[in-house]
């Protein structure tokens, strides 16, 4: 292939595949009270997902997303993740788009246009993202409008993969009588697209709570890598003297 005629973006998978993915999530806080200022608690969320390929059907794919390890250590102590053991059951086609979910949850694959993408191309999407409402249990519902972007090919863990960078202007919602939440992020993705499957990605959130003489600000960042693929078909990253180098979230 010659270097400007792009690459697919697609997801590729076979029923029994396994991907285990580790993610670390740290929360800084900084609060401003009545013209005070005080920071933290600050917080890390680690955890470790299996992706299992329960089904592939066509341009469908079933998946069961399990946490199967995770903590939450806010500096003082460190404890067990209340959500081991839970299985998400969810379906994607090829270019990522959840078609269903057995959750409404915001851990949710980066989706793709369909065809051959060039370095440059951008692309937009509409990213429901659940929100708490206070310590209710209840949540509401914020549509994140995200660019994407595919700005190069790098080399990550014996793949190739494209790298693709989002954002997401602010988006401001009420979340309680004079209390508004405001939402932005930005975010960069390696996708390994000879293989069609996620390698990282890095995210990160800012929230700023605002209410009367009440600034609470939360940093967010998200780091999820892939450390184990188990295979049926023992398939592995192509050596890179063998793969076509192609200049093209």
């Amino acid at each position: 292939m010659l270097a400007n005629e792009g690459v697919i973006l697609e997801y590729k998978a076979a029923t029994g595949e396994v991907l285990t993915y580790k993610t670390v999530a740290d929360v800084i806080q900084t609060k401003n009270e009545a013209g005070q200022e005080f920071n933290g608690p600050n917080s890390r969320i680690e955890m470790v997902i299996e992706q299992r390929v329960t089904k592939v059907s066509g341009q469908n794919i079933d998946l069961d997303l399990c946490i199967t390890d995770g903590s939450v250590d806010n500096g003082e102590q460190k404890t067990p993740l209340g959500t081991v053991g839970q299985v998400i059951k969810t379906t994607i086609d090829r270019s990522g788009r959840t078609l269903k979910s057995s959750l409404d949850n915001n851990m949710k694959q980066p989706s793709f246009p369909s065809g051959l993408v060039k370095i440059g191309t951008t692309w937009q999407e509409t990213n429901p993202l659940s929100v708490p409402i206070g310590d209710s249990g209840q949540t509401t519902q914020a549509n994140m409008e995200f660019t994407f972007k595919l700005v190069g090919l790098e080399h990550a863990q014996n793949y190739e993969v494209a790298v693709i960078e989002s954002t997401a202007p602010a988006v401001s919602i009420n979340i309680g009588e004079g209390v508004t939440e405001t939402i932005r992020a930005e975010g960069r993705t390696l996708f390994a697209h000879n293989a069609g499957r996620l390698v990282s990605s890095h995210v990160v959130t800012n929230i700023m709570i605002a209410a009367e003489n009440l600034e609470l600000k939360l940093d967010l960042t998200t780091d999820m890598e892939l450390i184990k693929v188990n295979s049926p078909i023992m398939e592995e990253a192509t050596p890179m003297a063998e793969e076509s180098f192609i200049i093209g979230m």
